[in-house]
């Protein structure tokens, strides 16, 4: 089986050919997103979850990161998309992105706009970023 941590680059290296700011483990009250990637022009902020195959509890985990991100997703391995609920993603707002072997990423389904994220904890988040980039976003 894959290991999720390979789940996690390909998705880190998927934001980062965007020339999008990313990182890994960002805190959030007392849990980590395993990604963040922030679009500075746009300041969009994204948050990923990723797992290899259990979409229910990377489901909860993304409803806490809507308290932040404009957008979040799910990511899992492309084998075990069929298992998950659109239904539940789409109400919830949630995107998903199935991720091949090899590197491949596919958006299932994407999420909504989120404009009811508590504005404090963004702020915090990308106060984070910066603080992991030295204090700035300049393109390196």
């Amino acid at each position: 089986m894959i290991a999720e941590s390979v789940l996690v680059e390909e998705i880190e290296n998927n934001f980062t050919e965007r020339c999008w700011f990313v990182e890994k483990e960002v805190p959030l009250l007392s849990k980590r997103i395993d990604i963040i990637a922030l679009d500075i022009e746009k300041d969009v902020l994204i948050a990923v979850e990723v797992k290899v195959k259990n979409w229910k509890r990377a489901f909860r985990q993304a409803l806490r990161y809507k308290l932040c991100s404009d957008e979040t997703y799910v990511a899992l391995h492309s084998k075990y998309i069929h298992n998950i609920d659109l239904r539940k993603f789409e109400k919830n707002g949630i995107g998903v992105i199935s991720i091949h072997e090899g590197g491949d990423i596919d958006i299932i389904l994407k999420p909504q706009r989120n404009d009811s994220y508590h504005y404090d904890l963004k702020k915090k988040v990308i106060q984070y970023l910066k603080g992991s980039r030295g204090g700035s976003f300049e393109h390196e």
